[in-house]
């Protein structure tokens, strides 16, 4: 009987380690990687500005995302992160890619939005990584929207009060069938739904990855041998644990018999 219970404690804690393996949070600052295998999905959490002035701040999120921004947006929204100025000086990050795209019937910056606009920094990409609006155009996966809604305070815009600042989520699932390494670029556009609203350049504040667990064992291709046995060592290290401890479980049990 002890046997017995030892055994089915055994296999409860294999069960454990193996479901644990299926999801993993990922999270991410702005222009980082995350890693997708074949079926899994990411959650982005994304924060965006206004490109365009003059225009309406967007209902809805605009999809697929077209572009990347122009160096203005992305240099003065690259600066504006690396500071902490998205969340602490917002208005002056706004108004400081009006000012770098030239909109000067655009309410003026202060100090902080002047030194943004006039200290463009582009964004690197991860290396070896593939942008989400890429992979979109090679149908390697599938974008769907979420939550999304205006943030902060308002500004004046033609005599009429309106976000310029908006927050939503995506879900994007891997359906090429192979493990994708992707990010989303700093600047990332999401195209206006109709002509008199904004468009918006956007960012990833997080990443939430759930990757569906293996079912059965795999051949490892040819390429990228070294880095997939990385992956996973630690997950066959935890196996090795459960053994030992599993041996030194059932010998205590026979000794107590």
């Amino acid at each position: 009987m002890r046997v017995r219970m030892a055994w089915i404690a055994i296999v409860a804690m294999l069960a454990t380690f193996t479901w644990s393996g299926s999801a993993a949070a990922q999270n991410t600052t702005a222009n980082q990687a995350f890693t997708l295998a074949p079926g899994g999905k990411a959650t982005i959490d994304f924060e965006s500005f206004c490109i365009d002035y003059g225009k309406k701040f967007p209902d809805q999120v605009g999809l697929p995302p077209s572009n990347v921004a122009d160096p203005t947006v992305t240099g003065a929204l690259n600066n504006a992160l690396a500071k902490g100025y998205t969340g602490s000086q917002a208005r002056e990050v706004q108004l400081a890619i009006w000012k770098a795209r030239g909109a000067t019937e655009a309410p003026q910056p202060g100090n902080v939005g002047n030194e943004i606009a006039q200290n463009l920094q582009q964004p690197a990409a991860p290396q070896g990584a593939t942008s989400v609006i890429d992979a979109i155009k090679s149908n390697q996966i599938k974008l769907t929207a979420g939550s999304w809604g205006g943030i902060g305070d308002k500004l004046t815009i033609n005599g009429t009060e309106d976000f310029y600042q908006g927050r939503g989520q995506l879900t994007v699932e891997n359906t090429s069938g192979q493990q994708l390494n992707l990010y989303m670029p700093v600047g990332t556009v999401f195209p206006a739904p109709t002509p008199e609203f904004q468009s918006m350049a956007g960012y990833a504040t997080n990443v939430s990855v759930n990757n569906p667990a293996p079912t059965q064992a795999q051949a490892l291709p040819e390429t990228g041998f070294a880095d997939q046995v990385a992956d996973n060592m630690w997950f066959l290290a935890l196996y090795a644990i459960v053994v030992v401890m599993a041996g030194i479980f059932i010998r205590r049990y026979y000794a107590r018999a």
